[in-house]
C-alpha cells in the first residue's frame, strides 16, 4: 500500500530543514506548543461541538465508555480512548 504524503509539516524555526515531497507545505513556527494549541482552538471554533465532561477520582474510563456507548445511539460521538492525564504530545 502506497503512503500518501502529508499536506503540511509544522516545524520549529530552529530545526534543520527536512527533505519533503513537492506537494507538502512547510510551516515554520517559533513555538511548536503554542502553534499546536492555536490550531486546536481554530479547529474547535470551526465545529462548535457540544461537550460532556466526566470528572472524579475513580471510574472515569468506565463511565466515559458507557456514556459514549449510549450517546452513539442517537448522536455522532468522538471520545478519548485510554488515559489523557497530560497535555504533552507523545
Amino acid at each position: 500500500m502506497q503512503k500518501t504524503p502529508p499536506s503540511a509539516v509544522v516545524l520549529p524555526e530552529d530545526m534543520p530543514l527536512l527533505s519533503l515531497p513537492k506537494q507538502t507545505a512547510l510551516i515554520r513556527v517559533k513555538n511548536i506548543s503554542q502553534a499546536s494549541w492555536r490550531l486546536a482552538l481554530w479547529n474547535w471554533k470551526q465545529h462548535s461541538p457540544r461537550v460532556a465532561a466526566i470528572t472524579g477520582s475513580a471510574g472515569k474510563s468506565t463511565t466515559t465508555a458507557m456514556v459514549s456507548s449510549i450517546l452513539k445511539q442517537i448522536k455522532r460521538v468522538v471520545h478519548t480512548t485510554g488515559n489523557l492525564n497530560t497535555y504533552l504530545f507523545q
